[in-house]
């Protein structure tokens, strides 16, 4: 405002200085233009024999209080010669008449014209006002006056005049700068206010106000500042809030997920995803770049930018597990402007899906065994090829035990099929658990004296009450007996072990027969698993599984531990009953 308020003081005295002696030039010639006028009638009557001499003189003499030259020319044949004339303030040593440059002013008064004229003479530095007047006597031109008026006093007149300009805008000026700070600093603090509001809004801080009651358009944009951080605050409160929930959502997820930036940069990885390649969930995602197998996922981001399809999914190997990875990419209109990966853990459903086949092939093959031998055996009966009746009644016991086999194998299967879909219902009541151990001991003592086995028992005196199903309970020790007989060799040794865990019973069955390798352990409670992959052992592979589901409905555990050569332990639980 302060350079504002110069500027236009300096352009208005340019202007005036520029202007003004024009101006004052032209108010000159208008001022002379009567007077000669006047001096010309004054020159026809002395010419005309009107106007005495003296008197003429006299009248000429008194026109100095004109401020000007006179020069009177009386037209003389072809010519013209000097009547009267005064100099008056024409700087000394300059004859008017004498100047070359006003004789085509002259000639154009005495040819009858008119003239005015203002500025500094061609052939002379010379600078005065000159206005010329032709005398007529009727229609016939008798001779000329010139009036003169040098630019001296002219000037004098407006030096005086930019003196009192210059003075009067120095003053303004003087006047104004003090009410031009003020209003200026009166704009500037509130301005400056808001500018200090905006930048602290720009670091993140919208708690600050800007000056409301300030009047005018700088109280309306204080205004229109503060509504703008409100509503700047609610919306970053609601994104924050948003990536909050999104972030916890995502570090909540028991899949990996990991996201990267168009340039195959890692933006974020969830807990999970770190917990997958062995590193802290606080670590930096960077560290899964130093992971080898990491490579085919960064991999993965690479080809799918690259190609800019919308979804890519594979599977890749940590370990003993399975993992399918889905890369999506983020587009913006045509850019990627990078991907997402979920990486999920489907070692289970791989092994489920692998089991549903190998149900299906051991079911098929548990099947097809009987029916081929009751099929090989029916055939040759049937084309009476066995001739003799001995023949007949062995092939008949054949027939009747793999009958009784395949039947075994179905019931089994649906004792299986009805335990795993909660069909069954197990009543649970309370009964003596060392009764159950001493008639169960009683039962098969027998069975296994036959095959060189000793069956025994490591149990408390005192009576132990189980809150359980008695019959669904001798069902699993069965399973595990039969199971015992089967892996123990002749001058072995069965035990039935009870301990008293407080809550619960642990029943065991502990034999010395060959045991289980390591590599069979996680999988002997599944359907139609033989530690033989011929299957030559006898049974259909279904009783562990049957003992796991049983155990399960009556909100047990069962588990096994076995070293190979050193026999095998199953264990199982059942809720206790107070006494």
């Amino acid at each position: 405002m302060l350079a504002t308020l110069m500027l236009s003081a300096a352009l208005t005295a340019l202007v005036f200085t520029v202007g003004a002696q024009t101006i004052f030039a032209q108010r000159s010639v208008a001022d002379l233009e009567p007077k000669a006028e006047y001096l010309s009638s004054i020159f026809q009557n002395y010419l005309s024999g009107w106007l005495p001499p003296m008197v003429f003189a006299q009248l000429i003499d008194a026109t100095r209080q004109w401020g000007a030259s006179i020069l009177c020319l009386r037209i003389e044949g072809n010519g013209y010669a000097v009547e009267a004339e005064t100099q008056f303030d024409i700087p000394s040593g300059i004859n008017i008449t004498s100047l070359a440059s006003l004789d085509a002013q002259i000639d154009r008064v005495m040819s009858g014209d008119r003239v005015a004229f203002a500025g500094v003479l061609p052939d002379s530095s010379v600078n005065l006002l000159m206005v010329g007047q032709p005398v007529y006597e009727g229609e016939v031109q008798i001779g000329a006056v010139f009036l003169f008026r040098p630019m001296l006093e002219v000037n004098a007149a407006l030096q005086s005049l930019n003196a009192a300009l210059f003075f009067s805008l120095f003053a303004v000026l003087c006047l104004m700068i003090p009410v031009v700070c003020v209003a200026s600093m009166r704009l500037i603090r509130p301005l400056k206010n808001m500018r200090d509001v905006a930048l602290t809004m720009a670091s993140g801080d919208f708690t600050i106000q800007a000056n409301e009651f300030l009047r005018g358009e700088v109280g309306e944009l204080a205004h229109s500042l503060n509504y703008l951080a409100f509503e700047l605050s609610r919306t970053i409160s609601e994104l924050v809030l948003e990536r909050n929930r999104l972030m916890q959502l995502l570090d909540g997820l028991s899949e990996g997920m990991a996201a990267v930036d168009s340039e195959s940069q890692i933006t974020h990885a969830n807990p999970a995803l770190m917990r997958f390649f062995g590193l802290r969930e606080e670590a930096n995602p960077d560290e899964l770049l130093k992971k080898s197998e990491f490579a085919p996922v960064v991999e993965g981001f690479g080809y799918a930018i690259a190609s800019h399809i919308p979804h890519h999914a594979f599977n890749i190997a940590l370990g003993s597990r399975i993992f399918l990875v889905s890369i999506s990419t983020l587009l913006n209109e045509d850019r990627v402007e990078g991907a997402v990966a979920l990486m999920r853990d489907i070692t289970e459903s791989e092994r489920l899906e692998q089991t549903r086949r190998d149900y299906v092939a051991n079911v098929s093959h548990e099947l097809r065994t009987p029916l081929t031998a009751l099929r090989g055996l029916i055939e040759p009966l049937n084309d009476g090829l066995v001739k003799t009746e001995q023949d007949r009644s062995h092939y008949y016991q054949i027939i009747y035990k793999e009958t009784l086999r395949l039947s075994r194998l179905i019931d089994d299967l649906l004792e299986l099929s009805r335990l795993q879909s909660g069909g069954v219902l197990v009543e649970r009541k309370k009964f003596d658990v060392i009764d159950l151990i001493q008639s169960f001991i009683f039962t098969y003592s027998n069975r296994a004296e036959q095959l060189g086995i000793d069956l025994v028992a490591e149990m408390p005196k005192e009576p132990l009450f189980a809150d359980s199903n008695a019959d669904r309970v001798e069902q699993v020790l069965v399973i595990l007996f039969d199971n015992a007989l089967k892996f123990t060799p002749e001058g072995g040794k069965i035990m039935l072990q009870v301990r008293d865990l407080g809550e619960e019973i642990e029943l065991t069955v502990k034999d010395s027969g060959v045991g289980i390798a390591k590599e069979d352990l996680p999988n002997v409670f599944d359907r139609f698993y033989k530690a033989d992959k011929a299957h030559g052992e006898p049974g259909t592979g279904l009783g562990l599984s049957i003992a796991k589901e049983i155990i399960r409905l009556m909100n047990g555990r069962i588990s096994v531990e076995s070293e190979p050569n050193e026999g095998a332990a199953f264990r199982f639980t059942i809720a206790k009953k107070e006494s």
